[in-house]
């Protein structure tokens, strides 16, 4: 029997047991924070190109700044707030996916809601779908399963779709659909 891969494994159990395994999974847990992996934006999107071949994404996007710049709420001080939410498919921020919009605690309304996409479809080519309610052919729900104002914990989901009439389809005349999905906690802002 050979002996150094298990005097190899006995030196790495102690390194662990020396630097206790709370503190190595409490600093497993920043970092994961950290990259955003413990809080992605999922999202599942579809439509069709010029030759009716189906585009689709289905994703989960994790990378944040360091910052609060890519998850932030405003606190306005009334009850109401602006929530802006951003994940990025990798550290480039070439492909990312992001939800915004107004939300008042008092009466529970969403207003000046969007959802954005960017990445490159299956051929290479640039996809940028944005949904919006206020455009011509736009369904767009924004549903708030949670939020706490004071910790900036929440849970939103948008489900959005365009017909073929939109005029920001990404192939004209080609109705696009998302679900995105968003569980974490926001930095916030005071006005």
């Amino acid at each position: 029997m050979k002996l150094r891969p298990l005097l190899t494994l006995a030196a790495f159990a102690a390194i662990l047991s020396s630097c206790g395994i709370n503190d190595l999974e409490d600093r497993l847990d920043k970092v994961e924070n950290a990259l955003g992996t413990d809080e992605p934006i999922r999202f599942n999107f579809t439509t069709t190109n010029y030759e009716d071949a189906e585009i689709a994404k289905n994703a989960s996007y994790s990378f944040k700044s360091s910052s609060y710049y890519t998850s932030y709420m405003w606190d306005y001080g009334d009850g109401e707030y602006y929530i802006f939410v951003q994940r990025l498919g990798d550290v480039t921020w070439e492909d990312d996916a992001w939800i915004e919009f107004n939300y008042n605690t008092v009466t529970k309304e969403v207003s000046n809601a969007a959802a954005y996409l960017q990445f490159r479809d299956q051929s290479g080519q640039r996809i940028n779908p944005t949904f919006d309610p206020d455009n011509a052919g736009h369904t767009f729900e924004l549903k708030v399963h949670s939020f706490n104002g004071e910790s900036g914990k929440i849970e939103v989901e948008v489900i959005a779709s365009t017909d073929e009439t939109a005029s920001n389809n990404e192939y004209e005349g080609k109705a696009m659909s998302v679900n995105m999905k968003f569980k974490g906690k926001l930095g916030v802002f005071l006005d």
